[in-house]
């Protein structure tokens, strides 16, 4: 081979060693965030809007999970289906949130109705709701899935409503807007071993057909759960996910319950990241606007800046 091609290809080589290393020597981050939508926040301004999703964006947040679009028969924008909650009748916080992110590329799942009760009435709610979502929002560019805000725990039975719920509500999603991912995030506590979770997980997987499990760390809870306890939860579910080939992500929780639902510290969410980040694919929060957005208080600001130094390597 003539000494040019060689010298070519070691540099070729040198290349990809040296971007191979960046890929591995780049710290894990968030890509989105749950947003909790409540009756104070039906009252907020366009500007108020534009401020948290600008606030989003410049720590890199693409993502945007609407929690649920209605809880207990009400919803958060102007229905004709559920009695909307007060204020939501004159405003239409859905509605700017898809268009804000739109201006900023930024990708929306709706979450659908949160209540319990049997299979039939948790299905029967969520996609009452999820037709009427699609009437109202199927045409605004940054509707990108579905999100189904029951939540199983633990290794919930094939059978049990909440899995019924997810896969009925998963289908009619499916079957209505092909290509739009949907996505369920379960909890866990230390009560089954990582062995029984996986197994439990990988038969529900492979009947429930949802595009997205987001496993809650729950490290934020009063569970004693910690960040190192966790990582064999998260083996364990990456297992069960790649069996169904379905996509992995952690919803990490950036608040603390028994620090009176207070932002986390950024040394412990740093440890949340780093040890997750061998077994999932994307890093989702609970959540940016309660204990993270700078516009809340002194505490969320401080998580905020803290977790900007940590992006900048200025943290460790």
């Amino acid at each position: 081979m003539p000494t040019h091609h060689r010298t070519i290809l070691l540099l070729l080589s040198l290349g990809v060693i040296a971007l191979t290393s960046q890929a591995a020597a780049a710290p894990p981050r968030f890509e989105g965030t749950f947003l909790q939508l409540n009756g104070a926040m039906l009252a907020w301004t366009e500007e108020q809007w534009s401020q948290e999703l600008n606030s989003m964006r410049d720590v890199g947040l693409e993502i945007i999970l609407i929690q649920y679009c209605g809880a207990d028969g009400k919803a958060f924008y102007p229905s004709q289906a559920f009695e909307p909650f007060p204020g939501a009748a004159e405003t239409d916080a859905v509605r700017t949130v898809l268009d804000q992110a739109a201006q900023r590329r930024m990708r929306v799942f709706l979450g659908l109705h949160s209540g319990w009760g049997t299979a039939e009435k948790m299905t029967e709610a969520n996609l009452r709701m999820a037709e009427e979502l699609l009437a109202r929002y199927g045409d605004c560019p940054a509707f990108y899935g579905w999100y189904i805000p029951q939540e199983a725990s633990n290794c919930p039975h094939i059978t049990s409503p909440v899995v019924k719920t997810y896969a009925a509500t998963a289908a009619w999603c499916h079957a209505r807007t092909p290509g739009k991912p949907v996505g369920i995030a379960p909890y866990f506590g230390l009560q089954p071993t990582p062995e029984a979770f996986r197994e439990a997980w990988t038969k529900i997987l492979a009947k429930v057909k949802v595009d997205i499990l987001m496993l809650q760390d729950g490290v934020g809870c009063d569970r004693d759960l910690t960040p190192e306890n966790v990582v064999p939860y998260f083996a364990a579910m990456a297992e069960a996910c790649r069996a169904s080939n379905t996509r992995f992500w952690s919803d990490l929780e950036v608040f603390r319950i028994p620090r009176q639902w207070s932002p986390a510290p950024i040394a412990e969410v740093i440890e949340q990241l780093r040890g997750q980040q061998p077994h999932v694919q994307r890093f989702v929060i609970f959540e940016f606007s309660h204990y993270m957005s700078p516009q809340r208080g002194p505490a969320q600001r401080e998580l905020y800046e803290g977790y900007a130094r940590y992006l900048r390597g200025l943290v460790r």
